[in-house]
């Protein structure tokens, strides 16, 4: 089986070596204690889908917007035995259109001393 990683980032899989899950369900890890897997390159392929948006109201004096997902673009059509990584977004939308090639990454794990930081992911996940 053939992977496309067309997301901007390089996707680090990671073992569940060193990994703790907190209260809070967040995979935590330090980076010295991580196990990779796999690492996959960008492709430079990025698929988007078309986004719009409408004020619907106010919540507490904050706009709340309705967003509406439209096509996807730049979505490479399916080859046989080849899987495509995408963002969870994009994932979503071609699940819908029937696109069974699609995955995303899953369970990131971030950096426990700073969790803003993504370290990776511990699989890659079906919509």
């Amino acid at each position: 089986m053939k992977i496309i990683n067309c997301t901007p980032h390089k996707i680090t899989v990671l073992s569940r070596k060193g990994v703790e899950q907190d209260s809070k369900k967040q995979f935590l890890a330090l980076p010295e204690g991580i196990e990779v897997l796999a690492e996959i390159e960008p492709s430079g392929v990025l698929p988007r889908v078309q986004m719009s948006d409408t004020c619907v109201g106010d919540v507490q004096g904050i706009p709340l917007h309705e967003v509406i997902y439209g096509n996807i673009e730049n979505l490479p059509p399916v080859t046989g035995g080849t899987l495509l990584i995408v963002s969870g977004v994009v994932a979503a939308a071609a699940a819908k259109q029937g696109r069974k090639d699609v995955i995303a990454p899953g369970g990131l794990v971030r950096d426990k001393n700073n969790p803003g930081i993504v370290l990776g992911c511990l699989f890659l996940q079906k919509p």
